[in-house]
């Protein structure tokens, strides 16, 4: 919003301004890229996790950051290096999620994995680590 100038991100604005390669975009985008891969490279050491899942409208928008994102985690001394996964549902995944934690616990299903179904044909696309 301050490199906007404005008082409401417009995400069209500025996946088109990080693609015309605008310095002040690709400043903030680049940094944000570096520490996420970061936390991620401290997530996957720490834990040793089958997976890291990323859900962020920002990455699913310019997909090019997430694989800023690899190269930093690359670059890191780390053991065990977790597959990133980046979620193509950013905007409904936290609601599905909770909806199905509620509809296990209303109904008693714990041992019952619900699906539910998403109009995109792949919900999660593994990229290497």
């Amino acid at each position: 919003m301050a490199y906007q100038h404005i008082d409401r991100v417009d995400v069209n604005r500025i996946r088109r301004d990080y693609l015309g390669h605008r310095p002040e975009l690709t400043a903030i985008l680049d940094e944000f890229a570096f520490y996420l891969g970061k936390v991620l490279g401290d997530l996957s050491n720490t834990f040793a996790p089958d997976a890291i899942v990323v859900n962020a409208p920002i990455l699913e928008l310019l997909p090019e950051v997430m694989d800023q994102v690899r190269e930093h985690v690359d670059r890191l001394s780390i053991r065990r290096k977790a597959p990133l996964l980046l979620s193509k549902n950013a905007k409904e995944a936290s609601l599905t999620g909770g909806a199905s934690a509620i509809i296990h616990k209303a109904l008693g299903l714990d041992d019952l994995q619900l699906t539910f179904k998403n109009e995109r044909s792949a919900v999660l696309e593994e990229v290497e680590s």
